[in-house]
């Protein structure tokens, strides 16, 4: 007879600000996984929100031609009803698909056949933030996890910088939070015809070079 093992406790978790640098969507075979730089006061954290959906919307009294169209839903796409009306206020009907390439050829198919597809040019970074109601900063839920440190030599000195945080699902919401970005200014030397480099100078508070 074994003993009962204990139960792990769950890692606790914190609530941080950030602020939007960068947000990208990637294709893949669970369906398209969205990426999300922020700058927060411990360093860049980079958000990942796997197999999620591309969507658009197209008229409810549609759906016998998008079906004629289309055919039965083959594990790419579904549709599902909604709340929502259209400008003219008509009942709309939400269209899923499981890439954005898979949405590109749906939305090419249905535009010919006379379907009033609505939205399907949002991308899907894009619409996963604005359903939230997020523009630039939002905060999320995190594990209490720091940013390790760690130090770069360059040519004159050595740069202590912290190794950027990935969290995969994190809740988010939004919160006005504004950072205190640094910047760095580039200046490109070519010939008149921009045919020939030259040099590229790069400055910043910690940084002061130039390539020839």
């Amino acid at each position: 007879m074994t003993s009962a093992q204990p139960e792990r406790p769950e890692a606790r978790k914190e609530t941080r600000d950030g602020f939007l640098l960068s947000r990208q969507a990637f294709d893949t075979k669970r369906g398209i996984d969205l990426s999300y730089w922020l700058a927060t006061e411990t360093g860049p954290v980079r958000l990942i929100i796997e197999a999620q959906e591309a969507v658009c919307f197209f008229p409810a009294a549609q759906s016998s031609l998008l079906q004629s169209c289309l055919g039965e839903p083959n594990g790419k796409w579904r549709t599902a009803t909604t709340s929502l009306l259209n400008f003219n206020h008509e009942p709309v009907m939400a269209l899923y698909a499981t890439s954005s390439r898979v949405m590109g050829e749906l939305r090419r198919r249905l535009v010919a056949q006379g379907v009033a597809v609505s939205e399907a040019d949002v991308r899907a970074s894009d619409r996963y933030l604005m359903e939230r109601f997020i523009s630039g900063s939002l905060c999320f839920e995190a594990p209490l996890i720091q940013a390790k440190e760690r130090t770069r030599a360059t040519e004159h000195r050595q740069v202590k910088e912290l190794t950027p945080l990935s969290l995969r699902q994190p809740r988010l919401k939004a919160e006005v939070y504004r950072p205190t970005l640094s910047a760095l200014s580039i200046d490109i030397e070519t010939d008149l015809k921009a045919e020939q480099l030259f040099s590229i100078a790069c400055y910043s508070p910690t940084t002061a070079v130039v390539f020839m």
